[in-house]
């Protein structure tokens, strides 16, 4: 990565991932089992090292909702203090379409610093990963989710007025999709949209792509398309950045939405597309590339200022949006994790 402009704690990290990865062979098992087990303790060992320790008044527990028939488990942050109903973001974690889970510490610690920071509360999706539940499952699922929370909001204390989503990674994408078909089939308003590092797409993902393809975090997405889209499984919304090219017409009833990318991202050039094709069909868009940034490096909270001023940006936004008090919850400078 010598060709990039990296903060210091962005190189530790890398330096830490590299150290770290060559001690976990079940990164490398096809054995799914073995291989996500490994990406968890790689994760977690990131997270107590280069991300923020959670609020200590943030309450993190476990809930689960009948949604559509499907029973759903959601990982709950809920500052202490909120008014009930509590204005509400379900969120979708990264990891690829294949890994990842709400239960990493580098979620319980992003996450509960958020929900304090903006004044609300977050429901962290444990949805299905692929190859077992390939797309459309987990899109499915937060469209359920969406449409439970909406009829009975009690099942969870939400407000239904002020409901959103967001997502992070491959949590994104499936976001991205999920909104699209929620918007098409005239669901209920959301108050909120955030897309964080989104692969807009699921192939020919434009020049950055080319440049930061291999060396930066994401040499495997190529291989991932089959795992995730099995030949019959796509339709209109699979691809976000398609859909939006193909239409001519506003999108009705399209979310408030904030898209951030990072810098040295692969799929940083897709997602801005789709950003500025969702402008061009008159949606409430607003785009920030995180300068210096990689992708996952917005988790750095205890060691780069890029990744503070990030989420200070997300929590402002997420603030404004479900018109809430956004509260200092991020450190000023670097500390330990």
């Amino acid at each position: 990565m010598s060709e990039v402009d990296l903060e210091p704690g962005a190189l530790a990290w890398v330096a830490r991932i590299n150290e770290t990865s060559a001690r976990l062979p079940g990164l490398f098992s096809s054995d799914l089992t073995a291989m996500r087990a490994a990406s968890t303790q790689l994760a977690n060992a990131l997270a107590r090292e280069f991300t923020a320790p959670a609020p200590e008044d943030v309450v993190i527990d476990e809930v689960e909702i009948d949604a559509g028939g499907r029973m759903l488990r959601l990982r709950r942050y809920a500052p202490e203090g909120i008014s009930s109903p509590r204005p509400t973001q379900v969120f979708l974690h990264g990891g690829g379409f294949i890994k990842g889970s709400p239960r990493e510490l580098q979620n319980d610690r992003i996450l509960a610093a958020r929900a304090r920071g903006a004044g609300i509360q977050v429901l962290s999706l444990q949805y299905a990963l692929a190859p077992e539940h390939p797309y459309p499952v987990a899109r499915d699922q937060l469209i359920d989710l969406l449409a439970a929370l909406t009829a009975t909001p009690e099942l969870a204390d939400v407000d239904a007025a002020r409901l959103g989503v967001g997502g992070n990674s491959a949590g994104a994408g499936v976001v991205a999709t999920a909104v699209l078909k929620w918007c098409a089939d005239d669901g209920a308003p959301l108050a909120h949209q955030l897309l964080e590092v989104p692969p807009a797409t699921v192939r020919d993902f434009g020049e950055s792509f080319e440049l930061y393809g291999r060396g930066f975090g994401l040499d495997d997405i190529d291989q991932l398309t089959a795992l995730i889209l099995p030949e019959g499984a796509a339709d209109e919304y699979a691809s976000a950045l398609d859909y939006a090219r193909r239409r001519e017409a506003p999108i009705s009833g399209y979310p408030r939405t904030l898209v951030m990318t990072a810098e040295y991202d692969p799929l940083r050039d897709t997602a801005e597309e789709f950003a500025r094709e969702l402008q061009r069909l008159g949606a409430p868009v607003e785009l920030i590339r995180g300068a210096r940034q990689l992708h996952g490096g917005s988790a750095l909270t205890a060691a780069t200022d890029g990744a503070r001023l990030w989420q200070r940006r997300a929590i402002d936004e997420l603030s404004a949006a479900y018109a809430t008090a956004a509260t200092a919850a991020q450190p000023t400078s670097a500390g330990s994790a």
